[in-house]
């Protein structure tokens, strides 16, 4: 009776990891899905560098600053940042990348959405962003 309950103990343990991770991954993807075309991506300012040196000096309240923004556009090839960045100059990336070199760097991203009355801008601003890429 014994190796049976030991088996059992084993395959919930893996089972409850298997679970966990599920849950984990599809919370990461969820929020990257909830995305809209023209959310804007502020990325956190820098603690080091020009960017923080710049943050220290004229920073005035506790509350999170930004060095760097982009638009999500959303299409049928996927979910992509429209941008211009020190490395590389204007472009359209791909919002794992985006993301994954935000957080090499120590940064956050913060998703902010344009009030409703704002909305009907986007496709135009879009179609301008495409045509700086």
């Amino acid at each position: 009776m014994k190796p049976i309950l030991e088996r059992n103990n084993f395959l919930l343990k893996v089972f409850t990891a298997f679970s966990l991770f599920v849950l984990i991954m599809g919370c990461k993807n969820s929020q990257i899905s909830g995305l809209k075309n023209g959310d804007l991506l502020f990325v956190t300012a820098k603690e080091t560098g020009l960017s923080g040196a710049i943050n220290n000096v004229t920073q005035k309240q506790e509350n999170a600053s930004f060095d760097h923004i982009g638009i999500v556009e959303k299409g049928k090839d996927g979910i992509f940042v429209l941008h211009a960045a020190p490395k590389g100059g204007s472009q359209k990336q791909e919002i794992k990348d985006f993301l994954k070199d935000q957080s090499k760097e120590g940064q956050r991203v913060m998703v902010y959405r344009l009030k409703s009355e704002y909305q009907k801008s986007i496709p135009s601003a879009l179609e301008k962003a495409e045509s700086m890429v």
